[in-house]
This record gives structure tokens, sequence and C-alpha cells, in this order.
């Protein structure tokens, strides 16, 4: 997976912020301490609360299951700028396999048969 950020006024390229390995990536269900060079993966539960006000805009409430990425990255930008994600066949596999590993086959095959009608 690569993170990569653009100028958005005056664009002079791509430049990498962030990369990683979503394969070999440590699922930070438990962890206390992250360390740079290395890619952390959370799935983030559905929640419903009350007041979403304390919490920050990537933590808000959502009723579909989320996974969270981290990874380290070196920044010196001044400015505003497009950031865009790219993610592999095999990246994205890695994410339905941690957001649907408690389904069930018949769960499985129901996902995808909405996600094929959804594209029509």
């Amino acid at each position: 997976m690569e993170i990569v950020a653009r100028g958005w006024k005056r664009d002079h390229g791509a430049k990498e912020v962030a990369h990683g390995d979503l394969g070999n990536a440590v699922l930070d269900e438990d962890v206390t301490s992250y360390q740079p060079g290395k890619t952390y993966v959370r799935k983030l539960r559905p929640r419903l609360r009350l007041n979403t006000s304390e919490v920050q805009p990537s933590e808000r409430d959502s009723q579909q299951p989320r996974v969270r990425i981290s990874m380290s990255a070196d920044l010196i930008l001044n400015g505003r700028y497009q950031i865009q994600c790219y993610l592999t066949k095999s990246d994205i596999a890695d994410l339905f396999q941690l957001t649907h590993a408690e389904d069930s086959l018949d769960e499985l095959v129901a996902t995808l048969a909405e996600l094929r009608e959804g594209r029509k």
C-alpha cells in the first residue's frame, strides 16, 4: 500500500508520504507502542455513540466495519495537498479478509453479491 500527496494548486508531481506491506502488517489490537517502519492494522467494530463531539473525525461512529491502517511518515509539507492511497488487489483482499474473518461462507457470498449488484 502506498500513500502519496500531490500539490492542490501547483502540482509538482506525487510525493510519497508513506508505504507499507499489509500482508506483513501487525494487528494492533493489543499494541501499546508503535515502531517506525512497521505497518499496523486494526479492525474497528461498528459502534454507536450519542455524542460524537469528543471523537476524532477518523473515529466517528459508523455502522459499518472499518479498518484503520497506521504507519510512520516523514513529512515536511506546507499548503493544501491532495492525498491519494494506492491499494493493490492483494491489499484489498487482505482488508476484506480482516473485516470478514468471522463471517460464514454464506455471508461472504451475500456480501459479494450485494457489492456486485451495487455496481450495475
